[in-house]
């Protein structure tokens, strides 16, 4: 089994969402913001991107649409709850996400300068497991971020984890 195989279709949307604000700011330097004709741009670039290198495009989506059912089958036998959701990009200070029903623990995410980064919530079963860590190592990889506090669902109170 690949690295490839190993990701949830979740991990596969938020690459993607990151490559989405990249490709927005090449676009009069705005953020990507779900506006649907972002998407079309891109694929349109993308069909040029193609084209330029002697790459069947429609091949290409119609293998992807199979690689999508796939893996939609391939999660669909799982209970796969979105356990954790950013909320606020305090850097660029605008919303991100809606929270999912059931992530009803805070979190904050923070570099090493203590600037706080995201804020988000999670859910309480991944706030008591092992991966309490998830969007610490996600934010670190991508945005540099190195400590995550947890509002205590008991105290209320700010905790490191």
């Amino acid at each position: 089994m690949t690295d490839h195989d190993k990701l949830t279709n979740e991990t596969r949307a938020q690459r993607i969402d990151i490559a989405m604000q990249a490709y927005s700011l090449t676009l009069e330097g705005r953020d990507f913001d779900g506006d649907e004709d972002t998407i079309t741009d891109i694929l349109t670039d993308m069909m040029h991107f193609c084209q330029r290198r002697r790459i069947d495009f429609a091949e290409k989506v119609q293998a992807a649409q199979i690689n999508f059912e796939a893996e939609l089958v391939d999660e669909s036998d799982k209970e796969y709850p979105t356990l954790y959701t950013l909320t606020y990009d305090h850097l660029g200070n605008k919303p991100m996400r809606t929270p999912h029903p059931g992530q009803d623990v805070e979190f904050r995410l923070y570099d090493d300068d203590d600037v706080l980064y995201f804020t988000g919530v999670m859910t309480m079963a991944l706030y008591r497991s092992a991966n309490v860590l998830d969007p610490l190592d996600y934010a670190e990889g991508h945005w540099g971020c190195t400590r995550m506090d947890c509002r205590n669902p008991l105290s209320g109170e700010w905790d490191t984890i």
